[in-house]
């Protein structure tokens, strides 16, 4: 088994956590981004939202490959599975990050 990263992509929060080979947590991080901010009026994820989720996104596989992570699973939740322009989303988060967002159901 190798050292792995996930980061939870919520409604509020972005999460991050790193745990080694043998299971040992490495680091955990939890940053207020507010992906959903305005989703409940809009339906949609608004670039200010997307933008900033993504730069901690961002800084997160940046840490998590300074940990040494060699697999980063990264997951959206309610905010995700309900915005109309999600795709939008992971597209932007693609092209940042070259790591792709898998939206749970």
């Amino acid at each position: 088994m190798k050292t792995v990263a996930a980061i939870d992509v919520g409604t509020n929060s972005t999460n991050l956590l790193v745990i080694d080979e043998l299971g040992k947590e490495l680091t955990r991080v939890i940053t207020s981004t507010r992906l959903g901010e305005g989703l409940h009026s809009s339906g949609e994820l608004s670039v200010e939202a997307m933008t900033r989720t993504i730069e901690v996104i961002a800084s997160y596989v940046t840490t998590a490959q300074l940990f040494g992570a060699t697999k980063i699973q990264i997951v959206g939740t309610a905010a995700c599975r309900r915005a109309r322009n999600t795709a939008t989303f992971i597209e932007l988060l693609r092209e940042k990050t070259d790591v792709t967002l898998e939206v749970l159901t």
